[in-house]
């Protein structure tokens, strides 16, 4: 495990949890496989207990958690800083140092403002409220799990980074970085979110997305793919090359399509058409969310892989043999060109790459454990999902 920078080490699974992880991670070189993002963060049952969905509405009641000692002392500059919103908020702030400064500032507040000097369940008390400005440390993920919208401060140098990429995801508002010279002005725009609550949906599901509250169940299945029985070797063949589909090639794709062990091993069963098989191929060529790929030896054409865009930054691969070129270890060498395909296609922005594999498929289970990617959700619908992320050295 390690935190951006700290705690880099050579390791067979290297895993940096923090928001935006896999776009900045520390030393990539020192470890076999990467796990990144909020997606492998570690939640309690207590915070996953709360994960709901936003109900449009305004937003009155604000939790401000800045941190257990706050010794820049922001809690009252945040308490103070309230005072430009409009209306009469319910004020929740968690100060467990007891810094009178924070009393002073919740005295003069025209807010109903209370202070808890200590909380024995922050994500109950939190779940009780409309939006958290909070800190830009670890509890974010806590927040983001349960969908509850935020804005965010950085308080340290070392939550710079964090905060940042939390902000720039859509996870919470930005109220600045130190020395907070403009924290007044910044409180003026989330005077707008409060009432918006549309804005204050999007940040909930971005929040939820984000923070799935499945990180230790990906986290463990990951470490049981390191095992020796589980890791599988990839043997060395000759390089298939890919290139981008024609129509000229739908016959031949479509009795690749066609043939039954494909069709039992598939998502989609029944037998499909020429006419209907046409029509998909052309919008397929024409659209930006898919990259459909024909895998080549020498110039024999011997498979084919799709990727099909599923939201912002994830894609999701297809792979298909030709039957009469099953058994010659060609689909590990196609997938690793239709890899290098799309990231040529999108060389800068974030990206994982999902696979979705029938548990009795043990060829693709094999497949793609030996290519690197890592369990991704429980079964569902029958299918097993693995993904492989795009994962960016941090520069620093």
């Amino acid at each position: 495990m390690q935190d951006g920078r700290y705690g880099a080490r050579h390791a067979d699974l290297a895993i940096d949890a923090n928001i935006g992880g896999e776009a900045a991670f520390a030393s990539p070189h020192l470890s076999r496989f990467q796990a990144a993002g909020g997606r492998v963060a570690l939640t309690r049952a207590a915070v996953r207990r709360h994960r709901r969905v936003w109900e449009p509405r305004q937003a009155r009641r604000v939790l401000v958690v800045i941190g257990g000692t706050d010794p820049f002392n922001v809690t009252p500059r945040v308490i103070d800083a309230l005072e430009v919103t409009s209306g009469r908020l319910e004020v929740t702030v968690v100060s467990p140092a007891g810094n009178p400064n924070v009393a002073q500032a919740a005295a003069r507040s025209r807010h109903d403002v209370t202070v808890k000097p200590f909380v024995d369940d922050l994500p109950d008390l939190a779940a009780k409220h409309d939006l958290v400005i909070s800190a830009a440390g670890t509890s974010i993920l806590d927040f983001a799990c349960m969908g509850l919208p935020m804005a965010l401060v950085s308080v340290t140098d070392n939550q710079a980074a964090g905060y940042r990429q939390a902000t720039a995801s859509g996870l919470g508002v930005p109220l600045g970085e130190p020395p907070h010279a403009d924290l007044e002005n910044r409180m003026q725009f989330l005077d707008g979110i409060l009432a918006d609550a549309e804005r204050l949906r999007r940040m909930s599901e971005a929040g939820r997305q984000s923070v799935d509250g499945l990180g230790a169940w990906r986290i463990v299945s990951a470490w049981e793919c390191q095992t020796p029985a589980a890791r599988p070797i990839q043997r060395d063949v000759r390089p298939i090359g890919v290139r981008p589909a024609r129509m000229s090639d739908a016959e031949q794709l479509l009795s690749w399509r066609n043939d039954p062990q494909t069709r039992l091993r598939s998502r989609q069963t029944d037998e499909i058409t020429m006419g209907s098989h046409r029509s998909w191929l052309q919008a397929t060529l024409e659209s930006r969310a898919q990259l459909l790929l024909v895998a080549e030896d020498g110039q024999n054409p011997v498979g084919t892989v799709r990727w099909d865009a599923v939201g912002r930054s994830r894609w999701e691969v297809s792979i298909n043999v030709a039957p009469t070129a099953r058994g010659r270890g060609i689909a590990a060498s196609a997938l690793r060109a239709a890899e290098r395909a799309l990231l040529d296609e999108y060389p800068e922005a974030p990206l994982a790459m999902v696979a979705w594999v029938h548990p009795d498929n043990e060829p693709s289970l094999r497949l793609f454990s030996a290519a690197g990617y890592l369990p991704d959700k429980p079964a569902e619908s029958g299918f097993l999902s693995f993904v492989k992320q795009r994962i960016k050295s941090d520069p620093m």
